[in-house]
């Protein structure tokens, strides 16, 4: 028995060894980018240049807006994510499949852009926003930070879910009692941590 435990101990001590040798690797060969100068966004353009992705899923595709009655539209300085609701709903399947962006049972208005930051050993990246929830809101609507290439041109997310993402999200009583209101979040895959 006493040579199982040292066989253990030192296949512990052999990872703690590998784990610390990787650890000080990356911190020596990490080369930082460079940021862009800061941006701004009023929201007065209603193209949206800084926004390269602007799209609308539901029955499981994502197309630019307006489509499946959501729409993305920019109005006195405020961009709105709208979603109608939808009359197929409850026959839409609720399971994902392979190569599209969503569930048929989820509908989405979403836009991804202001891209290339991220923190760097002597810069931060603070995102300053502003929220408005519509009495009466039905569904989830927030603002995310994630890795860049999270999702693919045609609005499908890399398969594995978020690699990361930090973000505030609302969601109302009628999506799910299990994570409702306002929150923030840091999730990994598709799991909330």
């Amino acid at each position: 028995m006493r040579i199982f435990w040292k066989v253990v101990g030192g296949l512990v001590a052999a990872i703690l060894v590998v784990l610390i040798i990787w650890s000080v690797y990356q911190a020596v060969t990490f080369k930082p980018g460079i940021n862009p100068p800061a941006i701004t966004e009023e929201f007065t353009n209603p193209a949206l240049p800084n926004w390269n992705l602007q799209l609308v899923d539901g029955a499981g595709v994502a197309k630019v807006p307006p489509y499946h009655g959501g729409s993305i539209p920019v109005e006195n300085g405020t961009l709105r994510l709208q979603v109608s609701p939808d009359p197929n709903f409850s026959n839409e399947s609720s399971t994902w499949q392979q190569g599209f962006a969503a569930a048929a049972q989820y509908n989405n208005a979403f836009a991804i852009g202001m891209p290339d930051f991220a923190p760097t050993w002597t810069q931060k990246v603070v995102a300053q926003f502003q929220m408005k929830i519509d009495p009466g809101y039905q569904g989830s609507t927030g603002l995310w930070i994630e890795a860049r290439n999270t999702f693919d041109k045609d609005g499908i997310m890399v398969s594995g879910g978020f690699p990361g993402a930090i973000g505030v999200s609302f969601v109302s009583n009628e999506s799910t009692k299990l994570i409702n209101g306002m929150k923030f979040e840091y999730t990994k895959g598709f799991l909330p941590l």
